[in-house]
């Protein structure tokens, strides 16, 4: 880009050195019936002379001139192609080098943005297999939370059907052995009245 920019300032040099040059002739190449172009320095065909008498360039030149807008700054005589020829070289040299450019640009966007997204994805992945194992964990943690409740209601119904048959309550047993103590102390009292009757006879 540096020898493109370098050629550009060469070249509007030129370009001034010629419009100088151009406009100290001005006035000879403005006389009418003038029969050499003004750019190329070919002679005017005559069949625009006759057209067009104070014509200084011939129709392609002229054209070209209408085309860049420099009716007013003619160039000498012999350089009008050339100068054309260099100028538009200059132009498609910057447009391809724009174009380059741009075309690298857009290239290395392409692949940031492609490895941004590619990124992402592989980053998404990653959390979906995490929040799936662990997933996977809590529900095991649940399932044996609930085995063990089950378990636990299980043992409870069983042991509330065992418990009047195999189990005896506090109260019960203290009214049991209140019963079986005074029915002991009921035979008890009985014996040592048989024995002392017995030993008075």
């Amino acid at each position: 880009m540096s020898d493109l920019a370098d050629r550009a300032i060469e070249r509007e040099e030129e370009l001034r050195a010629d419009q100088l040059r151009a406009q100290q002739r001005a006035a000879a190449l403005d006389a009418p019936g003038n029969d050499i172009c003004a750019d190329c320095g070919e002679p005017i065909p005559e069949s625009r002379r006759r057209a067009m008498p104070s014509a200084i360039r011939c129709i392609d030149c002229q054209a070209w001139a209408e085309r860049l807008g420099k009716m007013q700054s003619p160039g000498v005589g012999g350089k009008g192609h050339e100068d054309r020829r260099m100028t538009l070289e200059l132009f498609l040299s910057i447009g391809t080098g724009a174009a380059i450019v741009v075309s690298g640009y857009w290239a290395l966007a392409r692949l940031v943005v492609a490895q941004f997204w590619k990124r992402l994805d592989e980053r998404l992945a990653a959390q979906e297999l995490a929040r799936q194992e662990n997933r996977r964990i809590w529900d095991e943690r649940f399932m044996r939370i609930e085995e063990r409740l089950e378990s636990n209601e299980r043992d409870i119904t069983q042991l509330m059907r065992e418990l009047p048959t195999s189990y005896l309550r506090r109260e019960d047993a203290i009214r049991e052995n209140t019963t079986i103590n005074a029915k002991l102390d009921a035979l008890n009292a009985r014996l040592e009245h048989f024995i002392t009757m017995r030993s008075h006879t």
